[in-house]
């Protein structure tokens, strides 16, 4: 692996000969952080592999540049297959442009996780040198506990996958999700879900290939580096059966009997699952945080693409996705809503069916009801409304609906 050197520096930094960045297509999380920069906090991105991290680094570098500052005043460093320390990085950084690192400089440090110590050291660059940094990770657990250290200091985002929207402005159709013609959308929104990243849909690259090999390195690689794995096919072997059975109710005395282990080992693997962006877990809804917490969980696989299901599974675990779900619910008399999104009073059921009855719904329009919220139905039947306080929704046509009521495809934490 690679060490920092003089020369290392200089060919991960090419504006610091005057070239930019080829990433003209800004994802929508690019105007959020460029509202950060006018003060002194770090600014952390999570996200799942090949989601674009460092894309967005370098389209804020391009942003810098435009705006007047210095080449030499930005230093982009990557940790990922490389060994290197920090303080030797900035004291080559230092060398090369003859003075110190501090107010007016700017650092962007990529998969930073795999740096030991890394909160601490950016502290003192942020505290002692007085740069403007920027971090992100392909696992949320290590950076979020460096964001504890670091708390007050720092400003965190998630970077999601590829919304629709973002997929449709990568292909150059960005006008045909509000195409009256249902059936281009439809056939868009499938091959969306399929691979929701951005170098697939640059570029010809076989989708299935490209999806198994991000959650295999990350399985392989990235988890038992960062957590304590202990039996990586037993890690392997649970985020199968949650392709496979996206949406389950989850038992981890079951789930631990089935594999073989014990409660906890299931409790940390699930953990470390959902910290590495590859598995989704809700929480059964409460007023009462904590009291939700305690009940049964369900668990999806991160994105749609991750599903190896029936056809109405891969729809549902998209939706969660279009969502950004936390919650479900589910009674003592065992009736279910799929998601429940509190911070807009909204709960959201998946019919995946061509045709929608109002007697389907007893058990929505008594949740919203109890609660006060309002319902929507995601199914295949064209958009429709059952009552006043619940609308059908066809599946294709939900990130629209959801982007007209704010909900964002990206996460300020």
């Amino acid at each position: 692996m690679p060490k920092f050197s003089k020369r290392f520096l200089e060919r991960i930094n090419p504006h610091w000969e005057g070239l930019r960045y080829p990433y003209s297509i800004e994802r929508d999380i690019v105007p959020a952080i460029k509202g950060e920069l006018s003060h002194s906090l770090i600014i952390a991105v999570y996200g799942l592999r090949r989601v674009g991290k460092t894309v967005v680094m370098k389209q804020i570098i391009n942003h810098l540049l435009l705006s007047g500052v210095e080449p030499l005043s930005i230093l982009y460093l990557t940790f990922d297959d490389l060994q290197g320390d920090l303080m030797d990085a900035i004291e080559i950084f230092e060398r090369i442009r003859g003075r110190r690192t501090g107010r007016g400089d700017y650092i962007f440090l990529d998969e930073v996780q795999k740096l030991p110590g890394w909160e601490e050291k950016v502290k003192i660059l942020h505290d002692i040198n007085g740069a403007k940094i920027f971090v992100s990770g392909s696992a949320s657990a290590p950076l979020r506990k460096g964001g504890e250290t670091l708390a007050g200091r720092i400003v965190e985002f998630v970077l999601e996958p590829l919304s629709f929207r973002e997929y449709l402005r990568f292909r150059g159709m960005e006008n045909l999700m509000e195409s009256p013609l249902d059936n281009p959308v439809e056939r868009e929104y499938w091959q969306y879900i399929r691979a929701p990243f951005p170098q697939v849909v640059l570029e010809d690259i076989n989708p299935e290939e490209y999806v198994k090999s991000i959650y295999e390195k990350t399985l392989f690689r990235d988890l038992p580096e960062l957590f304590s794995i202990e039996y990586e096919e037993k890690l392997f072997q649970l985020f199968y059966l949650i392709r496979h059975s996206p949406g389950f109710m989850a038992s981890y005395e079951n789930l631990a009997s089935e594999l073989g282990v014990d409660r906890r080992t299931i409790s940390l693997y699930v953990d470390a699952l959902e910290r590495g962006y590859l598995v989704r877990r809700l929480y059964n809804y409460s007023p009462n945080p904590f009291t939700g917490r305690r009940k049964l969980k369900k668990l999806y696989p991160y994105v749609a693409a991750f599903c190896e299901a029936n056809e109405d599974r891969v729809v549902e675990t998209a939706v969660a996705g279009h969502l950004n779900a936390r919650f479900f619910f589910r009674d003592k008399q065992k009736r279910e809503i799929d998601f429940v999104l509190p911070e807009y009073s909204l709960a959201v059921e998946v019919k995946y069916r061509s045709r929608i009855r109002k007697g389907n719904f007893k058990g929505l329009k008594a949740f919203m009801q109890r609660f006060d919220f309002r319902g929507m139905v995601v199914s295949k039947e064209r958009t429709n409304t059952i009552d006043d306080r619940i609308t059908i929704v066809p599946y294709f046509r939900l990130p629209e609906v959801l982007e007209k009521k704010g909900i964002r495809p990206y996460r300020k934490l």
